[in-house]
């Protein structure tokens, strides 16, 4: 906190805040003895190591997921244009060319030979607002606290009346949360129990289902052609997204429940050394505080 405290002393607001080379060169930097460095500098390896590996697992569990959905390898047609009746345009409610790539039809194609049918027979798509009462403390996730491999990775803490409007939804454990804005679709997050009931925007979709687990509900709204079906389905000008209308007609594959089994193992598994790799990091940056104010000896006794 001391090096972050300085840095936000030190920028200046012209249209955004920003930190010029000048400024940052006025930072006062705390120089530790060869042993203490040794010494952080192992716990931050150990944790660079592990948020590697829990990357790594998670890979594998979505290439998995692509194997058993068949999807592995395969590409579908690069052919842009396609012959449609004007029948299929009144039915699919769309008139740009975008929508009927034919791309876009292989991939519900593909989907098709697995068992299955559509996320609204599958998952339940959870609505509703919540106004609660200004002076009420609450933690609020947005699309910046969404990480890459479906985690949330921070939160926001104030009262509801200091949060941006968008901020009305109320999260449980075990839903799966999805951004609807075009260009961010693969924001997608589990819900674990540190943010049960914890706000998010009003920019998300929130699901669960009584027939796909959470982590493989997960897999599913980030991979590929999931991804294509819902990009398929953003409409709008200014900013295109995905309306939950639009959204409970995409094809999801119902998982083998066997299957399904495995995949939550895995994402728990690389859950659980993320989980790791952040409290290794966060006990390192604070023993560093700790030798700052008590001296090296106590913060290597934490440690």
């Amino acid at each position: 906190r001391y090096g972050f405290s300085q840095l936000m002393r030190q920028r200046e607001l012209t249209i955004q805040y920003q930190l010029t080379l000048e400024r940052v060169k006025r930072i006062l930097v705390y120089n530790p003895t060869d042993c203490f460095q040794q010494a952080i500098r192992k716990f931050v390896f150990s944790s660079l190591e592990k948020e590697k590996e829990s990357l790594r697992q998670y890979g594998e569990v979505e290439q998995s997921l692509l194997s058993e959905l068949g999807f592995d390898g395969w590409t579908p047609t690069e052919k842009s244009a396609s012959v449609k009746n004007c029948s299929d345009f009144m039915s699919a409610g769309r008139f740009d060319a975008e929508y009927f790539q034919p791309k876009y039809d292989e991939i519900v194609a593909k989907i098709k030979t697995y068992p299955g049918g559509t996320i609204k027979a599958a998952s339940v798509l959870i609505t509703g607002l919540v106004n609660e009462s200004e002076d009420t403390p609450e933690r609020y996730v947005e699309l910046a606290d969404i990480g890459v491999s479906g985690e949330i990775e921070g939160c926001t803490n104030a009262m509801f009346g200091e949060l941006p409007s968008r901020a009305r939804q109320r999260m449980a454990t075990g839903q799966v949360i999805a951004s609807s804005i075009e260009g961010s679709l693969d924001r997608c997050a589990l819900v674990t129990p540190e943010y049960d009931k914890a706000l998010c925007s009003t920019g998300f979709h929130r699901f669960c289902s009584q027939d796909i687990n959470p982590e493989t509900m997960l897999l599913l709204f980030k991979s590929w052609p999931i991804q294509q079906l819902m990009k398929r389905g953003c409409s709008g000008t200014i900013l295109c997204g995905i309306l939950p209308t639009a959204l409970e007609h995409v094809d999801l594959p119902m998982v083998n429940p066997d299957v399904q089994k495995v995949l939550a193992a895995k994402v728990r598994e690389s859950f659980a050394l993320r989980a790791e790799s952040k409290r290794l990091l966060d006990l390192a940056k604070h023993a560093v505080e700790v030798a700052i104010e008590q001296g090296e000896e106590k913060a290597i006794a934490m440690l």
